[in-house]
């Protein structure tokens, strides 16, 4: 496979921005227009590369825990719902899911812990509302206050899944543009290296990496988080049972 100067994935650039500066200082005679450049615009161009590469990182790693979280607090909720749903019974002893049904907006007991977080939220908050003023129906106090307390945590989850999924696209956004930058100036910089010292000062500052198909690199090099940044209800519903879930 054909070697390249030009950086394809954030692996490679972070490369890029530890090592291009390393070489400048060890090399013995550095034309003063690549050194202007690198001071002026390299420089600061690699910082910022690299504190939005951190930040993102970072958001990413605050969504997935708060993913995992949430998939814990969600399985909770639905054995909760489980244990206290079917205690409830009219005045023959009957139980009264048709009931539930009515006051979570026609959705039965065993569907509603397929749905999305909030909605299990919201639609169980009307039963916990409405249960214990029906003088018709009977229910399990214990099993009431459990549903309870593990509904209470919904909201705060809710939140802390929204939170850092906005995290992950805004910090996404902010890398993405930083990346088109540091590869435009890049870009400039390694022809301002070749036209002051042509191929023999390239290879003494510029970094070379292996040419490979686009897709391929980026998988390789872990640089595609698609995946992560993803719809927070959905997130926490898609495993069911209401589990929650360039270059220049």
């Amino acid at each position: 496979m054909a070697k390249t100067n030009k950086p394809k994935t954030d692996t490679d650039r972070m490369t890029v921005a530890k090592q291009v500066p390393e070489a400048i200082k060890r090399s013995p005679s550095v034309p003063s227009m690549v050194t202007t450049m690198q001071v002026e615009e390299v420089v600061p161009t690699f910082a910022r590369f690299e504190e939005t590469y951190e930040l993102r990182a970072q958001a990413i790693a605050n969504n997935k825990a708060a993913r995992v979280e949430g998939k814990a607090l969600d399985e909770k909720f639905d054995v909760s719902f489980r244990m206290f749903t079917p205690t409830v019974r009219d005045e023959r002893g009957v139980a009264a899911s048709g009931e539930l049904a009515k006051m979570a907006g026609g959705i039965l007991p065993g569907q509603l812990v397929f749905r999305p977080m909030h909605e299990e939220h919201l639609h169980t908050a009307e039963i916990l509302r409405q249960v214990p003023l029906r003088s018709d129906l009977s229910y399990d106090a214990t099993r009431y206050a459990e549903l309870a307390a593990v509904h209470a945590k919904l909201p705060g989850m809710i939140s802390t899944l929204a939170t850092t999924a906005l995290a992950v696209k805004t910090t996404t956004d902010d890398h993405y543009a930083s990346r088109a930058n540091f590869d435009s100036v890049y870009t400039r910089f390694r022809r301002v290296v070749r036209a002051a010292g042509g191929d023999a000062l390239a290879r003494a500052l510029l970094p070379e990496f292996i040419s490979r198909d686009p897709k391929e690199y980026d998988e390789a090099s872990g640089d595609d988080n698609s995946e992560v940044v993803s719809d927070v209800d959905s997130d926490v519903s898609q495993s069911g049972g209401g589990d929650s879930g360039g270059g220049a």
